[in-house]
């Protein structure tokens, strides 16, 4: 599956899912969000190979460029927010 923009892979009532969009929010950063609750959205998250969450996705053709786990997605927001990526 093509990742168009930023977006974060989560789920309703993650508290890790939680603190990655805090942190993203916090730092600016602007992401779609891809909800894994849904079960309309099993099919893109098997596809996807995504077995926990939360995951930043970053635009690529398979979807493959991403971030694991909330230490990882809030280094990133705030090193972004710094310039030093």
């Amino acid at each position: 599956m093509k990742i168009n923009k930023l977006t974060l892979a989560y789920m309703d009532g993650c508290p890790h899912c939680l603190t990655a969009q805090l942190a993203l929010k916090k730092y600016g950063v602007t992401y779609e969000k891809l909800n894994w609750s849904l079960d309309s959205n099993d099919a893109i998250f098997e596809e996807l190979g995504i077995s926990k969450v939360p995951v930043l996705l970053f635009p690529s053709e398979d979807g493959s460029k991403r971030l694991e786990g909330e230490d990882a997605i809030k280094d990133y927001a705030m090193k972004l927010k710094e310039g030093l990526i």
